[in-house]
């Protein structure tokens, strides 16, 4: 076509083809969002509508099937539904392990590990292996009658054996002459440090509501919350409830990374913009750009140089700004602006729940996801048990309290470790466990212990 050959009425077919086009931005300038991107079908026809269609309608029906059979599942679990065709995988693979326990005793579960249960069974075997062959060797020289004797007695009467004599790893006369000196400095050095982790456990137990402690692990345990306690997390009174800490828990760790988030983009921002472009009408835009903006036509729109020069009127440099760059900056303001709109939402709420913690943007967030997981784990300690009365207005209050109670923590920790070393020293030529006749290493029997007076 020649310029001399433009009519009337081609000018005006050619401006209404203009403004069609202008309609369908996406299509000149993305095609990666259209509905049919990625499709295989090569040819299309009613026949082959019909059986998409069927096709998806049993998936949807599958799908909606999938979800009512695993939520009924994970409710009868007591575990969290699956939400994804993904998670499910690593669902049904939990379910067969549910399906295929072993339904083992509630006392097996009752804080007792694993290796602990097979070690007591373990020494059951021996044990029950070591009275048969024993029965076995004395049957030929003694009548039935003589099992009916108390042997313990018989034996005190024959030899006058202490306790410390029947724990002895081997014989007394093989032991004693050459270790009977150390042994009785072990159980000397052992009897004093369970005096004095008496002594700081009647002081520490009823500071913290505690019942006073009979085993080494009562006195664990109570070291383990006094040691937490002393990093003062000063919660309040809404995180001694387990699901409510939870919950906080879940929320702050949120709020700790959109805080991250928001400081990212505000800073990646100020480098070429100042705080007036926030004034910015930045939501209206990042619709505009994301669709009338998205075609070379935009450069016919007034609209479009207008948001530009109002832009660079907030620059702090002096740098060209591309549309790439332009869109970005939009996009990551809008963020920024989403962002303080969530936590002006939830001002009034986090002020509440966490107190002095709460200062605004200048809160430290990561401080408190700490505070919380101290306090979680002092709660973990006793499953979820809220602390007595003292140990959670201590921990409010926080302070010299918390610090006294953390100092006989450390001495009690102290005071288990040298004794645990002891224990591990005795075992070498004492059968502990057989001394104490308990795995709970009660401190009132391993302080009756009778010192080894053989040297």
């Amino acid at each position: 076509m020649q310029a001399g050959d433009l009519t009337q009425e081609r000018e005006t077919e050619l401006f209404r083809i203009i403004r069609n086009l202008a309609q369908l931005p996406g299509l000149m300038s993305d095609y990666r969002y259209h509905p049919w991107q990625g499709s295989k079908i090569e040819s299309w026809s009613f026949e082959k509508q019909v059986e998409i269609g069927a096709h998806l309608n049993r998936l949807r029906a599958t799908l909606q099937e999938s979800r009512t059979l695993t939520e009924s599942l994970a409710d009868v679990m007591r575990v969290p539904a699956p939400n994804s065709q993904q998670a499910v995988r690593s669902f049904l693979e939990l379910a067969r392990v549910f399906c295929e326990s072993p339904c083992p005793p509630e006392v097996w579960m009752d804080g007792v590990t694993i290796d602990e249960l097979r070690r007591r069974a373990t020494l059951v075997e021996e044990t029950t292996l070591a009275y048969c062959k024993h029965r076995e060797e004395l049957s030929p020289c003694f009548s039935p009658a003589f099992r009916q004797l108390d042997c313990s007695v018989l034996d005190e009467v024959l030899n006058n054996r202490s306790s410390l004599d029947d724990a002895i790893r081997g014989t007394r006369y093989e032991v004693l002459p050459t270790h009977g000196e150390l042994l009785e400095r072990l159980t000397h050095e052992a009897a004093e440090a369970l005096a004095d982790l008496a002594t700081v456990g009647a002081e520490l137990a009823p500071r913290m509501g505690q019942a006073s402690p009979t085993t080494l692990a009562d006195y664990r345990r109570l070291s383990q919350i006094a040691t937490l306690a002393a990093l003062d997390p000063r919660p309040t009174e809404t995180w001694f409830d387990w699901t409510a800490l939870l919950a906080l828990f879940e929320e702050v760790r949120g709020a700790q990374s959109k805080a991250a988030r928001r400081a990212a983009l505000r800073s990646a921002l100020l480098e070429q913009f100042g705080e007036s472009f926030y004034d910015l009408p930045l939501h209206t835009w990042r619709g505009d750009f994301a669709e009338k903006y998205q075609s070379m036509l935009r450069i016919f729109r007034p609209a479009y140089h207008k948001c530009r020069k109002l832009i660079s009127s907030t620059r702090t440099t002096a740098t060209t700004l591309s549309h790439v760059t332009v869109r970005k900056a939009i996009e990551d303001g809008s963020e920024v602006l989403d962002l303080n709109a969530w936590f002006a939402e939830r001002r009034e709420k986090h002020a509440q729940v966490l107190r002095f913690h709460y200062r605004g943007q200048e809160t430290d967030w990561e401080a408190i996801v700490e505070h919380l997981q101290r306090v979680r784990a002092i709660l973990e300690i006793d499953r979820g048990s809220p602390p007595a009365a003292p140990l959670a207005e201590a921990l409010m209050a926080g302070g010299a309290i918390l610090k006294a109670i953390g100092e006989l923590g450390k001495q009690m920790q102290a005071l288990l470790q040298q004794i645990e070393g002891l224990l591990r020293s005795l075992d070498e030529y004492l059968e502990v466990r057989a001394l104490l006749a308990s795995d709970s290493h009660s401190v009132g029997t391993l302080r009756s212990v009778p010192p080894c007076q053989y040297r």
